[in-house]
């Protein structure tokens, strides 16, 4: 009995020696196919050529879309990681950029490209947005000439001689921005709409301002509030903000973000905005520089039609009050009335897709004053409510201290392109 079940064993060993012999043999048969008929090669040379064609047929989809985008001028870069142009080239004052975050808008003006190197629309106020709806215009900061159709740039002789010198102080702008890059880009986007009180502060839209409550101060507390602004049509501009405040709320609407920076106008862009609107006839010399800007702007000597919110300051400045559905405003120069607009509130006060640059507020800007060298102080342009469009046109400057605020002062945003 117990010699078989060694027998038993040994045949058992046998086997699996056998077996493990057979397998050696099969595995170096196995292997030697694979070296000598080059299986793996051939498999990698799968891998490329799948991998290729994959990138191939990704590179041919963005091909097809972009010429989707340049025929019909749609770019949503809202989700995007790079900034991009509608025709995917270089930016320039004819191609802008779309930075991340934004998408375009045919709100007027045509993002639609007829030759796939420049934007048919950028002479005509294109526009851009953010996800929450903020808009921006584009401002083509090199202009062509109808002359000799060279580009014309920017040069400091705009507006009445008050302030002509100015210059903005490097440490106000965001930071790593210089004014010159933003040129250099071959343009930059300032706010369709003078900045409004987000919805979200109800303790700024609710303020209703009596006859004894008129103390400038007062009014500024109330106002001078830190909070992220909106760039919306038919909002509660943000007045009574001091310059730093300003500053500080302006700068803060994209402070996350990678790809662009926001904060005031400077000075050179006001001024290149004044110029780009007299190029293209949107406006006059005389409406600019000279005497009279009331027929685009929200002044005291203007007259006001199809307005369906403003709000009424009578003296200077006592109360306030919000009313709807009014259609008219008093004529003349009565000095009893003086009417504040919601943002884009009338038609007659946009040019080039942009809103009260000149009339409504007063805007805050970087621009500092050179005649007086105070640093203390900063300048203001556009005019308001509570000036005539006679003597204060769209150019004109007046400087104030940073602490300091008014009813009819208040600001725009302007986007840095990073």
């Amino acid at each position: 009995m117990k010699g078989k079940n060694l027998k038993e064993r040994g045949i058992t060993l046998i086997a699996l020696v056998i077996t493990i012999i057979v397998l050696l043999i099969l595995a170096g048969v196995t292997l030697s196919i694979v070296l000598h008929t080059g299986i793996i090669d051939n498999s990698q040379k799968a891998v490329d050529t799948y991998q290729a064609k994959a990138e191939d047929e990704v590179k041919q989809l963005d091909d097809l879309t972009l010429k989707i985008q340049t025929q019909f001028g749609i770019l949503d870069n809202t989700e995007g990681t790079e900034n991009k142009t509608i025709t995917g080239g270089q930016s320039t004052y004819n191609n802008p950029i779309i930075p991340v975050g934004f998408k375009t808008s045919n709100e007027g003006a045509s993002w639609k490209s007829s030759d796939g190197k420049t934007v048919d629309g950028w002479n005509s106020g294109l526009v851009i947005e953010d996800k929450d709806g903020n808009q921006f215009v584009w401002i083509p900061a090199q202009l062509k000439d109808g002359g000799n159709n060279e580009l014309v740039k920017y040069e400091k002789t705009l507006g009445p001689n008050n302030y002509r010198i100015t210059d903005v102080k490097e440490d106000d702008l965001p930071d790593g921005i210089d004014e010159e890059s933003q040129i250099e880009k071959g343009g930059f986007y300032i706010a369709r709409y003078e900045a409004g009180i987000p919805e979200d502060m109800k303790e700024l839209l609710e303020i209703q301002l009596t006859d004894e409550i008129n103390n400038q101060q007062t009014m500024a507390n109330l106002r001078s509030k830190e909070g992220v602004p909106v760039s919306k049509k038919n909002q509660v501009p943000w007045n009574n903000i001091t310059y730093t405040q300003a500053k500080e709320n302006a700068e803060s609407m994209y402070n996350d973000s990678k790809y662009v920076k926001s904060g005031l106008l400077t000075g050179r862009m006001w001024d290149t905005t004044l110029a780009w609107l007299l190029t293209t006839n949107a406006i006059t010399d005389n409406e600019v520089n000279q005497e009279d800007s009331k027929n685009w702007g929200n002044y005291r000597s203007s007259i006001i039609s199809g307005v369906t919110s403003y709000s009424e300051y009578i003296g200077y400045p006592t109360g306030v009050k919000w009313i709807d559905e009014i259609t008219t405003k008093p004529g003349g120069t009565n000095s009893d009335y003086a009417w504040l607009l919601k943002t884009g509130n009338t038609e007659y006060t946009k040019r080039n897709n942009i809103y009260d640059l000149t009339g409504n507020l007063w805007e805050w800007t970087y621009e500092i004053n050179k005649i007086n060298e105070d640093s203390s102080e900063r300048v203001h342009r556009g005019c308001s409510y509570f000036t005539y469009g006679s003597g204060f046109p769209a150019s004109y400057r007046y400087s104030l201290a940073i602490e300091d605020s008014l009813c009819d002062l208040g600001f725009r945003v302007a986007l840095y392109i990073l």
